[in-house]
Parts: C-alpha cells; sequence; structure tokens
C-alpha cells in the first residue's frame, strides 16, 4: 500500500557542465536507486533505496523552482515518465498514483496489478500492467515467479480495467509507443530459440501469432528488437523486426558485459547501454555508458559511469553521479 506523507521541500543549486547541464541535490540527502525525468523536461522523480524497515521513499525533484518533495513512501515503488497530462505514473503494489511536476498527485487509484512495469499508449491515456498469476506447478521446470495470465488495461480517464487473457505462461510484454500495439511473450526465455509472440491492440483484440522472434524489446518504432540475455560470453545482437536478421552484432566477452540496454524513446537508431564488470567474487562494477549508433554499431558517445535514463526529448542521457543529476548532451 502506498501510503502519501507530508511534503518536504529542499532547496538545491543547478550547476553546469561543459556537456549540459547538472541539477544537484542536497549534500548526503539521497541515495538514489531509479528516477524518471518528465517529458518536458522539468522535474525528475526519483526512488531512495530501502529503508531499515524495508519501504522506499519517492521524492519529485522541481527543476524550475529547486525544491525536491517527499510525496510517498512504499514497500516497493517503481516510477516513470508519462506523455500526456501527467507528467509521472508512481507503481506500488497495486496502487497507481500520477504525479505532476510540482509532486502533486491524483490517487491512489487502486488496480489489480501483479507486476513492477508500466506501459502505455503514445498519449498515456491508456496504461497496460500484468494481472493474476500462471496457475502451474511451482517445482515445474516452466514456472516462472513474474508470469501472468492476464493483462489489464486501464483508462485512465473512465479508471475502468479491461481485462485480456494471454496463453500460459506469460513472461514479458512491450507496449509500442507509435501505434499502441502489444506484443506478449508466451513461453520461455530460451535464447537459443524463437518465441511464441502474440500481438494485441490496446483495446485487447488478438492481432496476431508470431514464431520467428528471438525477444521483444522493441525500438519506438518497432523497427528493431533486442533480445533478452545480455550476459558476458554472449554475444549482443540487435535485429531488424521486419526481416528478423540481425543488424547488429558485437562480443561480449571475459567478464564485462552488456546489461539494462534503452532504446532512444525517440529515435529508433540510438540504444543507450551499460558496460559492467563482475570479479571472481561475483561482485559487479559499473564501467561506462555507450550510445550505440544502429545499424553501423559506432559509439556515438561515451560516458562515466551511472544511473541512466533517457530524457524524453530523446536528445540527452540523463545520469544520476556524484549527487548530481546530469544532462549528457548527445551534440554538446
Amino acid at each position: 500500500m502506498l501510503a502519501a506523507v507530508a511534503l518536504l521541500a529542499l532547496s538545491f543549486v543547478a550547476a553546469g557542465q561543459e556537456s549540459g547541464k547538472s541539477y544537484s541535490l542536497p549534500p548526503g540527502s539521497f541515495d538514489v536507486e531509479n528516477f524518471a525525468v518528465s517529458p518536458g523536461g522539468n522535474a525528475i522523480v526519483f526512488t531512495t533505496k530501502s529503508d531499515d524497515d524495508g519501504k522506499q521513499n519517492v521524492f519529485v525533484f522541481n527543476l524550475k523552482t529547486a525544491a525536491v518533495k517527499k510525496v510517498a513512501t512504499a514497500a516497493s515503488a517503481h516510477v516513470f515518465a508519462v506523455p500526456g497530462a501527467h507528467p509521472f505514473a508512481v507503481l506500488a503494489g497495486t496502487n497507481l498514483y500520477f504525479l505532476q511536476d510540482d509532486g502533486s498527485s491524483d490517487g491512489p487509484m487502486e488496480i489489480p496489478n501483479t507486476g513492477d512495469t508500466l506501459g502505455w499508449g503514445h498519449d498515456g491515456s491508456d496504461f497496460v500492467f500484468t494481472m493474476d498469476k500462471p496457475k502451474i506447478n511451482k517445482d515445474s521446470e516452466d514456472y516462472n515467479e513474474s508470469g501472468f495470465t492476464a493483462l489489464g488495461i486501464l483508462d485512465v480517464a473512465t479508471q475502468k480495467v479491461h481485462p485480456v487473457a494471454v496463453k500460459l505462461p506469460a513472461y514479458h510484454f512491450d507496449v509500442l509507443q507509435t501505434n499502441g500495439q502489444i506484443f506478449v511473450t508466451d513461453n520461455s526465455m530460451d535464447n537459443d530459440k524463437p518465441l511464441i509472440v502474440n500481438v494485441y491492440d490496446m483495446k485487447g483484440k488478438h492481432i496476431e501469432t508470431r514464431n520467428d522472434l528471438y525477444g521483444i524489446v522493441f525500438s519506438p518504432t518497432g523497427r528493431y528488437y533486442l533480445p533478452y540475455v545480455f550476459e558476458a560470453g554472449l554475444s549482443f545482437r540487435v535485429r531488424d523486426a521486419e526481416t528478423n536478421r540481425p543488424v547488429l552484432s558485437f562480443e561480449n566477452n571475459g567478464n564485462e558485459e552488456v546489461a539494462e540496454p534503452r532504446w532512444n524513446p525517440r529515435i529508433d537508431t540510438l540504444l543507450l547501454v551499460e558496460h559492467l564488470d563482475t570479479d571472481e567474487k561475483g561482485n559487479t562494477t559499473g564501467q561506462r555508458l555507450d550510445v550505440l549508433g544502429i545499424p553501423s554499431g559506432k559509439i556515438m558517445k561515451s560516458m562515466p559511469y551511472g544511473i541512466a535514463q533517457w530524457a524524453q526529448d530523446g536528445k540527452s542521457v540523463v545520469i544520476f553521479r556524484g549527487g548530481k543529476f546530469i544532462f549528457e548532451d548527445l551534440n554538446p
């Protein structure tokens, strides 16, 4: 249950960087875990690491008014930037909150959510989330605790949820922002075999079944897609969704692995990747961040490691590092 708490305003000073702007949080005040940047670039919502009681805090950082507001506490919180009337969404268990840049909120709206991911149409008027769990033996090799048996499609205006049954077991969904199609993976995530992918529209109507895809992490228009696994020792590939042929492949050997790839929200040909190094004890250390050009494979920009997200206009990578949110422009 997401509990609203009193608002706490904190002032800070914004400082410029050679590659773009940076905004400093009060020293030592926050241990940022994840964040999202509003579509207008005027605010950042972020979560802190779990407190001693296991809960997380959610803050809104308004870049124009130079204030940080604590807006919520939850057992587990996830934050998203959303197009349309509500710049941010906060998901916690079965509760959904919509936030403005100044920290004011609409909610909570209770939804039968079972996961930690939201998908939405291009204007933010409809949300997709997972509901129900696979009714299969937990000792079975097919069991996956993150699986689901249905999707919920929420109409924000009416707050009504339309349930859509999917085949068992289902593990992942992805919503294309350009046309609102929902791609649902309905079998195990084996990197060596094509997946069974069912495609639905935002009303829940089944459009087609595809048996030729190896992953469904799509670029904004669906032109390219990524596989699931990005581990050290496995080649990193980007595929063309129309032909299903690899258009970019490079070795991912040794202890270093490419993790958490994220497509530019506006440009199909730009991909943000993290480079991590794992030692013999299993400890992982961030090495750097790269923006890859597709299909050339050229590194368009390389940056020091930090918690990173794309700005919603696609023109910058925003990195939290050293107590600051740094906007790294692609073309400084």
